[in-house]
């Protein structure tokens, strides 16, 4: 058991009982700094808005998953009721946060052909710009359709109290990403496509990181110092996504034989990766576009070079299909 998420907790819960009982000074105080420093949109307020709701919502999570617990242990739920429990209370936090995420911060969001996740099991491969768009999909995905998806992400959200406490109970994988323990941990992402019914799906950033102008010209950098100019140049090509890293992805492709697989491109998050992006307002007003392409799992190559091949020309699709919402 993971101790980060349960030492977390015990910090969100003096936070928020700090802010909630210093709201009556800090909202007006805030109010006041957003008028002074020109923001007509009130940035600042919304941020403190959304971070409230955000630790009101965490403090539910906790609660939801201690009593969780309790009945399991007590004998009242079955180890696969237990599961469901705690697949509730994830899709319920990561659903609350997204929502609020949307009125907090007056976002219009459109999704373009969802119809495509009515059935599974698929394996879920979203394009990664911001901290925003690991929200959607409990909400687009889970709450939508019941669709109990078991995620590959970050090793870092383990200091997300609800996150990490529920995501141990979970078939998912945290990943070091800066890891030396690299093929234990393909290993166990592969481990995923095992016994996946109708209503699973796995969800990979086959990116591995948050797109930005930086992270793109170094990896470009260091196709290009180790010889591989075909990839550097295929790199450079994509403006608006990440060459996809092969690790994880080419696992469960290759291991997940009889398993669609649907691309999820997304527009709406650039610019918006930070939470100073937050604090000066750029997240405000954004129109987040969300799309799906499903692949059956008989067009996809399933030996790793063909499946290697197959997932780049895809994320060269995505990149197409991003800047075209762009414009």
């Amino acid at each position: 058991m993971d101790k980060r998420p349960y030492i977390a907790a015990a910090i969100y819960v003096v936070v928020f009982v700090v802010l909630l009982a210093t709201l009556p000074i800090t909202l007006p105080i805030m109010v006041v700094v957003d008028l002074i420093r020109g923001s007509r949109r009130f940035a600042g307020v919304r941020l403190l808005i959304y971070a409230i709701a955000v630790l009101n919502y965490e403090m539910a999570g906790l609660f939801m998953a201690g009593v969780a617990w309790l009945r399991f242990r007590g004998g009242e739920r079955t180890t696969d009721e237990y599961a469901d429990d705690n697949f509730r209370i994830q899709t319920w936090f990561g659903g609350k946060l997204f929502w609020w995420a949307k009125r907090a911060f007056s976002w219009t969001v459109e999704v373009q052909n969802a119809d495509v996740l009515r059935q599974g099991p698929y394996v879920l491969m979203p394009r990664h710009v911001s901290m925003g768009d690991t929200i959607m999909w409990p909400a687009l995905v889970s709450q939508r359709y019941g669709t109990n998806v078991h995620y590959v992400v970050k090793d870092e959200l383990m200091y997300d109290p609800t996150l990490g406490i529920v995501g141990q109970r979970g078939r998912h994988v945290f990943v070091k990403r800066h890891g030396a323990d690299t093929e234990r941990q393909i290993a166990r992402v592969a481990e995923l496509a095992e016994g996946l019914g109708p209503m699973d799906a796995v969800l990979i950033y086959p990116e591995g990181t948050r797109h930005t102008a930086a992270k793109r010209a170094r990896i470009i950098e260091k196709l290009e110092a180790s010889g591989e100019g075909a990839r550097a140049a295929e790199a450079r090509a994509m403006q608006h996504v990440l060459p996809p890293r092969l690790g994880g992805p080419l696992a469960l492709l290759t291991r997940a034989k009889d398993v669609d697989v649907i691309l999820a491109p997304h527009v709406g998050y650039e610019g918006a990766a930070k939470l100073s992006d937050a604090w000066y307002g750029s997240v405000i007003g954004r129109r987040i576009a969300v799309g799906f392409k499903r692949i059956p799992a008989s067009e996809i190559p399933r030996d790793p070079e063909g499946a290697a091949q197959w997932l780049r020309e895809q994320w060269t699709w995505m990149d197409a299909w991003v800047d075209g919402q762009l414009r």
